[in-house]
């Protein structure tokens, strides 16, 4: 089960449900920035493999596995999504009761709405416009954000989800937003002052 509102999602197994939950504490959890961005290429890579029929590698799986025990309160039992177990001199993968298709679905569900959340038109309009370039993701930064502009404490800012930061955001600013729609971005307006060329 997902909840689509604020990206979290439940797996019942064997009468108790583990709710997997990316937060910006969860995001931590994972790594530091730098590992977060590692992870998420690892998984990121696995899916690419998925697609293309091919089995996936160690480091891929135990990037995905690591993301979702990140996101979850209670240890993740090993027959529900697999583990490894050394057969002699090497390490082989155990797959658990739910296809490895849905371990690495799941975990790139919960990087994906941990780091970029639902962003809306407003949201989307705002990042266009924004002169910083790419960093990485780095969660005490918009848990800082959170505290400075929400009036929220540390405790209940890293108890968020991207997803909710960006609603709860566009809710209290919704000056900026009228504005921010009705602005265009630059690339916008040379489009515009060229096709209004164009017809001259």
């Amino acid at each position: 089960m997902i909840n689509v509102a604020i990206g979290d999602a439940a797996i019942e197994f064997e009468g108790r449900e583990y709710i997997l939950r990316p937060s910006f504490y969860s995001m931590q959890r994972i790594g530091s920035p730098e590992e977060i961005k590692d992870i998420a290429e690892w998984c990121f890579s696995a899916s690419q493999r998925i697609a293309a029929g091919q089995v996936l590698i160690r480091d891929e799986l135990y990037a995905c596995l690591h993301v979702l025990q990140s996101c979850c309160d209670l240890d993740i039992p090993h027959e529900l999504f697999g583990y490894y177990d050394a057969d002699g001199d090497e390490w082989v993968f155990a797959e658990g009761i739910e296809p490895v298709n849905n371990l690495v679905i799941l975990a790139n569900l919960m990087l994906n709405n941990g780091m970029n959340g639902k962003p809306s038109a407003f949201m989307m309009r705002r990042a266009k416009t924004s002169k910083t370039k790419a960093s990485l993701f780095d969660p005490l930064e918009f848990v800082s954000s959170a505290v400075c502009h929400l009036g929220l404490s540390f405790d209940d800012a890293w108890k968020l989800t991207m997803i909710q930061l960006q609603r709860a955001i566009e809710n209290k600013f919704p000056e900026d937003k009228k504005k921010a729609d009705s602005m265009m971005t630059a690339e916008e307006l040379r489009a515009l002052k060229s096709k209004v060329k164009g017809r001259k």
